[in-house]
């Protein structure tokens, strides 16, 4: 008679740390909430019971929507256990990487139908390293003010700057969206690539050719204020050190504008920049030194491919490492060899003569590719031994054959650049 359940005391709690069963402020301000946060494993022990002690003592349900979240297990699905030794210590961790760095890879394993999350060492590492790049395009922001201020002020927005905060509104009602649906993984994932790619990557990078440091600023701020629910320290630190002196916290939640969305100018860069990426790869395929500029030839039927390549030469020279362009609107003869590729109906080509010695790299490609063959053989030869089939395990055999599977790739590489070369 004496006994009571385990989960009493906790099936009081939306109430009973208010001041109940005194009618205080505090009762009557928060009482009922929102929303509870929690996992799928309580909802009985939990969850049911608030909902029945809410209604019997307060006369309503103490919350309105439960969000309910997966549980943290290992990298592998397994749950942390002690005796087993897979368990993650958060504060070890918080330690070793920062509390932030922890927040951003929970945060971002979410998923909208509440599956457990595979938390490994390495995704912590990743949070880390997303925070560091946060770290540096303030650092890289601060600098291009401070250079700005010694230089005369330039009329408009560059193309770059049009892009970019037609992006940022993009990410922002996104965002929003992502955070109003509890989608709090994707709203992660969505930030982190903004922010890695197009920001960091592309328009930090762009803006040294033609860029506006309060756009820069602008957009770095607007980031800021985005992630700090997910990273509330370092988010908090970099808004002071741009000059902010009010709490990140009490900053107005960004107004995407939809109007501010250039949906063709945002189709159009993305073209350029998989021009870009093509010229690059070519460069890494071909081995083409760093120091070398090629010169680089683009032809396509469509006029407004064309004008988007023309309006951003500069960026296209810059960033792809090219000193000459021609645009061509008819297909005309090329120069000698050529490396080619095609990225919508703009077909670019790059003259070999200048940057690459054709019979050292067609020795080179001939050495790789022998490699290669060895090394597939000598897979094949074990793939082939039913006794290997047999007695090694499932794991070692898989293994066995997904190095099959990327060193036949690595060959019809290797061949296709041999082939195009002679």
């Amino acid at each position: 008679p004496d006994v009571l359940d385990t989960w009493f005391s906790s099936a009081l709690w939306p109430f009973s740390t208010l001041g109940w069963p005194d009618k205080t402020e505090d009762l009557k301000k928060f009482y009922p909430t929102s929303v509870l946060i929690t996992g799928y494993d309580i909802l009985t022990f939990w969850v049911s019971r608030m909902l029945t002690m809410g209604y019997k003592f307060m006369g309503k349900k103490p919350f309105s929507k439960v969000y309910i979240h997966g549980l943290v297990r290992d990298e592998t699905g397994k749950k942390m256990s002690k005796s087993v030794g897979n368990v993650i210590d958060p504060l070890t961790t918080v330690e070793q990487y920062s509390a932030d760095a922890l927040r951003f890879a929970l945060t971002s394993l979410i998923t909208s139908g509440g599956q457990d999350i595979k938390l490994s060492d390495e995704k912590i590492q990743g949070g880390r390293n997303f925070l560091n790049k946060l770290w540096n395009v303030t650092r890289f922001t601060l600098h291009s003010i401070e250079l700005a201020k010694d230089q005369p002020r330039k009329n408009g927005h560059s193309m770059a700057d049009k892009w970019i905060l037609s992006r940022c509104h993009h990410v922002v009602l996104e965002t929003t969206k992502h955070l109003d649906n509890y989608e709090f993984g994707e709203a992660a994932n969505l930030l982190h690539d903004f922010v890695w790619g197009e920001f960091c990557d592309w328009y930090v990078e762009m803006s040294k050719v033609g860029g506006s440091p309060s756009v820069l600023k602008f957009v770095l701020k607007t980031i800021l204020v985005l992630l700090h629910p997910i990273v509330p320290f370092v988010t908090e630190e970099l808004w002071h050190k741009l000059g902010e002196d009010s709490f990140i916290m009490t900053a107005e939640w960004p107004a995407g504008d939809s109007r501010m969305i250039d949906q063709e100018l945002e189709s159009r860069m993305a073209i350029v920049l998989e021009v870009i990426k093509s010229i690059r790869n070519i460069r890494a395929e071909m081995n083409v030194p760093v120091s070398k500029k090629a010169k680089v030839i683009f032809y396509s039927p469509t006029k407004e491919h064309l004008e988007a390549l023309e309006n951003c030469a500069e960026y296209i020279k810059f960033l792809a490492r090219v000193d000459e362009i021609t645009i061509m609107d008819k297909l005309q003869k090329l120069p000698g060899q050529v490396s080619t590729a095609v990225v919508n109906d703009i077909q670019i080509f790059l003259p070999l003569a200048d940057l690459i010695d054709t019979d050292k790299e067609l020795l080179r490609l001939k050495k790789e590719l022998d490699q290669v063959r060895a090394e597939l053989e000598r897979i094949r030869g074990k793939l082939n031994n039913p006794t290997f089939i047999d007695k090694a395990p499932f794991e070692v055999v898989n293994n066995e054959k997904d190095k099959e599977k990327l060193l036949l790739n690595k060959q019809e590489a290797i061949l296709k650049q041999y082939n195009g070369l002679k």
